[in-house]
């Protein structure tokens, strides 16, 4: 372990399935990015041990097979990030709780840089199959949620872009800070993209696609402009397009490493569900996906 690391942390969610595992080889690298400390957390549920009296031997297996279980998952993370890590491997903290995941996973996150959890489900656009923990934590985490698929369908370049989408929005606002951030720790440039429309191309008629254009980089320059300040090393790349945003942030998704999206956009409202375009983004795309509350 090193020393180097600052008091932040970056808390992996952990149940030992594959998607958990992805999310743990993820984690891990972002914290070293970070220089912060690892914090691996598996939550037992109580639905099982409820059933029981508590002063009743099949309680006291239950909960004793829960704990031995836990520790397992656990000890198989951390030997996946040390594996992967060696002597660079941040700080790693082990916590067992017993609860809701969600519930545990959002108390958590009130001080932690990051959560990290594992995606569920198959679907392209418009269906949700987001699993209920993943979708329930980025609904009421109090920090960025990253949501890290357990299979990528394809390799990527160490120097591919960061993807961010950008909507004038103030959640897009948040999630170009931590756009920036991200494309600042891997030394890669940054796509910003902002589409001008959530309808379909077809929808707009007759309107000047210029002028268009001309709106949309606007926009783009008034959320990026005080972060450009922030990190003039990183490489702007904008991008304004007359097409659905889940669309061209699918297709740009194709050459990055790392989309970020907010949690909704424009109009959207505040402890609303995740919003459609994040929702279609956070399913579709193959790499994984930061969502910022």
């Amino acid at each position: 372990m090193t020393s180097e690391a600052t008091s932040g942390r970056v808390v992996i969610a952990v149940d030992g399935s594959a998607a958990s595992d992805a999310a743990v080889q993820w984690g891990a690298a972002e914290a070293a990015l970070r220089k912060v400390a690892i914090s691996l957390v598996h939550v037992n549920s109580t639905g099982l041990a409820r059933l029981l009296p508590k002063s009743s031997k099949p309680y006291a297996a239950v909960t004793q097979q829960l704990e031995n279980e836990a520790q397992e998952i656990l000890d198989s993370a951390a030997a996946l990030i040390a594996d992967a890590g060696g002597a660079n491997t941040p700080p790693v903290e082990r916590h067992v709780h017993t609860g809701h995941p969600v519930a545990v996973l959002v108390e958590q996150s009130t001080h932690a840089d990051m959560i990290v959890v594992g995606f569920r489900g198959h679907a392209r656009f418009g269906t949700n199959l987001l699993g209920p923990v993943s979708e329930g934590v980025i609904r009421h985490a109090h920090c960025p949620v990253a949501v890290v698929r357990a299979r990528p369908q394809r390799d990527v370049a160490h120097n591919a872009p960061v993807v961010v989408g950008v909507d004038g929005s103030a959640p897009s606002a948040r999630a170009a800070a931590v756009a920036f951030e991200e494309a600042q720790l891997r030394g890669v440039p940054l796509v910003a993209v902002h589409a001008w429309s959530d309808q379909p191309v077809s929808w707009l008629g007759g309107v000047d696609q210029p002028d268009i254009d001309s709106e949309g980089m606007k926009t783009l320059e008034e959320v990026l402009s005080p972060w450009r300040t922030q990190h003039p090393d990183v490489e702007v790349r904008p991008v304004a397009v007359v097409d659905r945003p889940s669309a061209e942030l699918l297709a740009q998704s194709e050459h990055a490493q790392l989309v970020v999206v907010g949690s909704h956009g424009r109009g959207g409202f505040a402890g609303m569900m995740l919003g459609s375009v994040s929702s279609s983004v956070v399913q579709s795309v193959d790499i994984p996906v930061i969502v910022a509350r």
